[in-house]
C-alpha cells in the first residue's frame, strides 16, 4: 500500500440563525484527502497530528454545504460554527466536483447519501470496550504495480497478527464498493441499451436499403450523364452524415432532459446519483456512434449505386426498379433480427413487472396505512440521558392527545429505511465464557418506546410488551423477534437472559414479536433485539404516528407541536409509511420503467421500417 486512511460516518446537528438541521458527516484521518487526490478549494485540509484525541475542533465543509448554508462566502473560513453542540472552526472547503458517499453501512444513522462535513478522527483508546467502540473503514492507494490480491494478503496478515486471529481483513476496489448493491441492475440496463442500439442501427440499415432500392433509377441517370461512382458515394455518405449528426444532437438533447427524471425515479439507492449527467465521455461516445453510423449506413446505398447498370436500368425502366433477390433476403433477415431482440426486451420488461407486482404484495409484518413518520435529533448536552428520554415521552404523550391521532411512538430506526445498527449479544448459558468470539450472536437492535408495536401493528407472539415499569434502575429487558428466537434461543426465548457488548448486566427477554421486513420488502427478516428507550437512551429517534385520516394532513401540526417545545430541534424526512415503502422499491421500479420504455421504443421503431419496406415482421420470422 502506498497510503492508507481511515474513516467512519457520523451525524451532527448544525445550529444556524433561528433554525437547526442534522448534517451527515464523516470522521477521517488526515491522509484521506491525500489518498483520494483531493485539494482544498478554499482554506486548507487536515494536517498530520490533527486527529489526536481531543483535537477535533476543526471542520471541513463540502462545496454544496458551503454554498447552501453560507452562500459561498469566503468569510466563513476561520469562522466558528455550532456543530454537534459545540463551536468548531471552518478551516476549508472541498472542490465542487468531490462527492463522498458513506461506505460503512450506516445509512440508518446517516440518512443523507453524501457527506456534508468532515471532522478529524480523534480516536480515544481508553475505558471499557475501547477496542470495539469504533466501526472504522479504511481506504488506500496501491503502489504502482501492486495488485488487489497482494494488498489483501498483506492487510489480512497484519490484521490477524494484531487481533491474535480474531479478525481478518478484505480488500476491494473502491468502485466495486460503491456500485456493488446495484451492479447487476446496471449491467442489465447496459445490456438493454445495447439491444436498443442494435435494433435502431438495424432499422436504419433497413431503411437505407429500402431507400436505395427506390433510388436505383435516379442513380442510373446520374451515372449516365457522367457522375462518377466515387462522387455518388461521397454524396450518399454526406446525406448519411447529416442524418447521423441530427440524430446524435437530438439524442443528447433528449438525454439531458431525461437525466433528472430518471435520477429522481431511481431514488436514494442509486450510487453517485448526483454525479449522473452528460459529461465529455458521453458526448464522445455519441459522436463516435453517430460517425460510425454515418459511414456504415452511407456505404449501403453507395454499394448499391456502384452496382447499378445504367443501360439495363434505363432500358427496363420500372420493371426492374424493385428489390433484388439479395436485398430482399437481407431486409427479411434484418426484420427477423430486430423483432427477436425487441421481443426479448418485451419479455424482460414483463418479467420485471411481475416481480415488482409480487414484491409489492409481500407481507411486511406491519401495517403501512395511516402512518406518519419523521426524524428528530436532540442537540447538545441539554438532552443527555434521562433528559432526552423525558422529552420524547412527554412529546409522544402530547401528540397522542391531538385530534385524529390513534397512537404515537418512537424508534431509533424504522422499517423501509435501510439497515439498522448491529449489536453482538450472547445468550446466557451458550458458552462457558460469555465474551468468547464463538458464542457471540450478531443481530439488529432497536431502541423503541412502549407503544411502538401497537403503532405499527406488529403482533405479540409470546410474553409481554414494554411498559412504563421498564425504566432505569429496574431489570433490563428486551424483546426479540421470531427469527432470533428460532435461530438463537431454541424456539423458547421468554425468560432467557442475554448479554450485550455494551455492559455487564444481562437483559431478560420478556416477549417475542412477529417478524417484519425491516430493510426491504424483498429481503428476509433478520434477528432483531428491541430495547426500551428508558433503559437505552438515544438522541436520534424517528417518530411514528398512526392517524384516523390522511397522515400527511397532520405533518404541519406535528411540526408546530415539536417547535413549541423546542424550536432548536431539527425535523426532517417527513413521510408517510406508504411513501417509505414505495421509495424502498425505487431501484426495482426504476428498472421496470426503463425496460418497459426500451421495449416500447424498440417496438415503435419497427413501425416505419414495416411501412417503408412492406415486410411483415411475423412473416419474416416464419420465412427465416
Amino acid at each position: 500500500m502506498e497510503a492508507l486512511a481511515a474513516f467512519t460516518s457520523t451525524a451532527q446537528v448544525f445550529v444556524g440563525d433561528g433554525y437547526a438541521e442534522e448534517l451527515a458527516g464523516g470522521r477521517v484521518s488526515p491522509a484521506l484527502f491525500e489518498v483520494l487526490g483531493v485539494k482544498a478549494y478554499r482554506g486548507r485540509l487536515f494536517e498530520a497530528g490533527e486527529d489526536r484525541a481531543g483535537a477535533d475542533d476543526d471542520v471541513v465543509l463540502s462545496h454544496a454545504t458551503w454554498q447552501r448554508l453560507f452562500g459561498g462566502r469566503d468569510t466563513v473560513i476561520g469562522r466558528p460554527v455550532t456543530l454537534g453542540g459545540r463551536a468548531r472552526t471552518v478551516i476549508g472547503v472541498l472542490p465542487p466536483g468531490f462527492r463522498f458517499e458513506p461506505l460503512d453501512g450506516r445509512q440508518a444513522v446517516v440518512a443523507a447519501r453524501e457527506t456534508e462535513f468532515w471532522l478529524p478522527l480523534a480516536l480515544t483508546f481508553s475505558g471499557p470496550n475501547a477496542a470495539s467502540r469504533y466501526d472504522l473503514r479504511t481506504i488506500g492507494r496501491l503502489r504502482p504495480g501492486a495488485t488487489v490480491e497482494q494488498a489483501r494478503a498483506e492487510l489480512d496478515a497484519i490484521t490477524r497478527q494484531v487481533t491474535h486471529g480474531a479478525s481478518s481483513a478484505d480488500v476491494a476496489p473502491l468502485q466495486t464498493e460503491i456500485v456493488h448493491g446495484v451492479r447487476r441492475t446496471l449491467l442489465l440496463l447496459f445490456g438493454a441499451v445495447g439491444f436498443v442500439l442494435v435494433i435502431v442501427c438495424a432499422n436504419v440499415a433497413h431503411l437505407q436499403l429500402a431507400r436505395g432500392m427506390t433510388r436505383r433509377r435516379e442513380m442510373a441517370i446520374r451515372v449516365a450523364i457522367g457522375a462518377g461512382r466515387g462522387r455518388l458515394g461521397r454524396q450518399l455518405l454526406a446525406e448519411s452524415l447529416v442524418v447521423a449528426v441530427a440524430g446524435g444532437v437530438l439524442g443528447l438533447a433528449g438525454a439531458r432532459w431525461c437525466v433528472g427524471v430518471l435520477v429522481r425515479l431511481a431514488g436514494p439507492d442509486l450510487p453517485r446519483a448526483a454525479a449522473v449527467g452528460i459529461d465529455p465521455l458521453v458526448i464522445g461516445f455519441t459522436a463516435a456512434v453517430a460517425g460510425l453510423s454515418a459511414v456504415a449506413f452511407g456505404l449501403i446505398p453507395a454499394v448499391q449505386a456502384s452496382a447499378v447498370d445504367p443501360n439495363r436500368q434505363l432500358r427496363d425502366g420500372s420493371r426492374t426498379s424493385g428489390r433484388g433477390r439479395g436485398s430482399a433476403s437481407l431486409m427479411r433477415l434484418l426484420v427477423a433480427g430486430e423483432t427477436g431482440l425487441a421481443l426479448i426486451l418485451a419479455v424482460c420488461a414483463g418479467l420485471m413487472l411481475i416481480s415488482l407486482w409480487r414484491v409489492e404484495r409481500v407481507p411486511l409484518g406491519f401495517r403501512t396505512d395511516h402512518l406518519l413518520t419523521m426524524r428528530t435529533v436532540l442537540p447538545g448536552q441539554k438532552y443527555r440521558g434521562d433528559n432526552g428520554v423525558r422529552f420524547y415521552l412527554e412529546l409522544l404523550d402530547a401528540l397522542r392527545r391531538l385530534p385524529g391521532v390513534d397512537a404515537a411512538a418512537a424508534a431509533n430506526t424504522l422499517p423501509m429505511g435501510g439497515t439498522a445498527p448491529f449489536q453482538g449479544f450472547v445468550v446466557e448459558g451458550a458458552g462457558s465464557e460469555r465474551t468468547a468470539a464463538t458464542d457471540r450472536i450478531r443481530g439488529q437492535y432497536r431502541t423503541v418506546t412502549p407503544e411502538y408495536f401497537q403503532a405499527l401493528g406488529i403482533p405479540l407472539r409470546r410474553g409481554r410488551l414494554f411498559t412504563e415499569a421498564d425504566r432505569p434502575g429496574a431489570q433490563l429487558v428486551a424483546i426479540v423477534n421470531q427469527t432470533a428466537e428460532r435461530l438463537h434461543f431454541g424456539g423458547n426465548a421468554v425468560g432467557k437472559r442475554l448479554f450485550s457488548g455494551r455492559g455487564d448486566e444481562p437483559f431478560e427477554v420478556v416477549g417475542v414479536v412477529g417478524d417484519i421486513r425491516h430493510v426491504y420488502a424483498r429481503s428476509a427478516p433478520l434477528p432483531e433485539v428491541y430495547h426500551p428507550l428508558a433503559q437505552d437512551p438515544t438522541s436520534r429517534m424517528w417518530l411514528v404516528i398512526r392517524t384516523a385520516a390522511d397522515p400527511a394532513a397532520l405533518a404541519a401540526v406535528v411540526r408546530k407541536r415539536i417547535a413549541s417545545r423546542d424550536p432548536g430541534i431539527p425535523i426532517d424526512h417527513v413521510q408517510t409509511m406508504e411513501e417509505r415503502h414505495s421509495a424502498s422499491l425505487g431501484i426495482s421500479t426504476f428498472l421496470a420503467f426503463l425496460l418497459i420504455a426500451f421495449a416500447g421504443l424498440a417496438l415503435a421503431t419497427m413501425v416505419p421500417v414495416r411501412r417503408a419496406s412492406r415486410v411483415d415482421p411475423m412473416i419474416a420470422l416464419r420465412e427465416e
